[in-house]
């Protein structure tokens, strides 16, 4: 009798153990999952924080003042000008650009591109500058993550295969090959470049802005 109780007694234990190992080996499991998909995620999240310089908020990181200069396209005089952006929306900025016997001022909307951001015209200004309407339904100023894109935006990709790039989706969506832009930021050097077109009613030509960002 002895015997027997000593044998299931043994039999419980060893049952037991390998229960709760087994649990453990899950629980392991789950915790090493879980870490990894944390892992990613904050991965990403600095992936995208390093491209706009540690701020995800696109108009945020290329808002402030641009000490540089102003070139005529036809004279190839420059002169000294000043560009300052200033915060409207995280994907929308206003452009004011100072110059001697130059002062305009513009709202662009920003679309990141990698390790820059490119901007293009918004509502009226956008039609009247390619003659077409804007489709907002398909277009979007941050970039996403390739294997999250969706993918049922169809367009004719001339611009590429990176659709989740959203300067490439921008351009898939919403120009002709032939539409032209006029000008961005590049997050790493803290530099702006931007072309305004200018027409007296007979000539066409540009002032263009080239300048790095004051540090504040």
């Amino acid at each position: 009798m002895n015997n027997i109780n000593s044998k299931a007694i043994k039999d419980f234990l060893f049952k037991s153990i390998f229960f709760t190992f087994k649990q453990y080996t899950f629980m392991r499991k789950q915790v090493l999952i879980l870490l990894g998909v944390v892992a990613a995620i904050a991965t990403s999240c600095d992936n995208q924080a390093d491209l706009l310089g540690n701020d995800l908020n696109l108009a945020r990181s290329v808002s402030g003042v641009y000490d540089g200069t102003l070139t005529n396209s036809v004279t190839g005089q420059s002169r000294d000008a000043t560009l300052t952006v200033t915060y409207e929306n995280d994907s929308l900025v206003s452009l004011n650009c100072v110059a001697d016997g130059f002062d305009t001022t513009m709202t662009m909307r920003l679309y990141q591109n990698y390790d820059s951001i490119m901007l293009c015209s918004t509502g009226d200004d956008f039609y009247e500058m390619y003659g077409h309407q804007y489709r907002g339904d398909v277009d979007f100023s941050h970039s996403m993550d390739k294997n999250s894109m969706n993918h049922n935006m169809n367009c004719n990709c001339w611009a590429g295969d990176d659709q989740w790039n959203a300067w490439t989706n921008h351009m898939n969506t919403q120009h002709d090959a032939d539409d032209r832009h006029y000008g961005g930021f590049d997050t790493k050097s803290h530099t702006s470049n931007f072309d305004f077109q200018m027409n007296d009613g007979q000539n066409m030509w540009f002032e263009s802005f080239r300048g790095v960002k004051k540090s504040s």
